[in-house]
């Protein structure tokens, strides 16, 4: 999903709904995070681990395979 794709998902409620994220163990937080990060898309195949991946965590500060790897994404929490 991108900005853009996520912001006509939002249109759709009313824009005084809160809009919250799980918490660590239980319940529910406000969302309260913005982070852009570098991600490696299609990373993973089991099924418990989400998608993508952390490109720093998989490449370090390798700037050649982040180039050719990595995407920007938007981390919400």
């Amino acid at each position: 999903m991108n900005v853009n794709q996520l912001i006509k998902r939002l249109q759709m409620y009313p824009p005084d709904l809160r809009v919250v994220v799980h918490g660590y163990e239980g319940g529910y937080n406000d969302v309260d995070r913005f982070e852009t990060l570098k991600i490696v898309l299609d990373y993973h195949e089991e099924w418990y681990y989400g998608k993508h991946e952390d490109a720093e965590c998989l490449y370090g500060n390798n700037a050649e395979k982040l180039k050719a790897t990595a995407v920007d994404a938007l981390r919400i929490g």
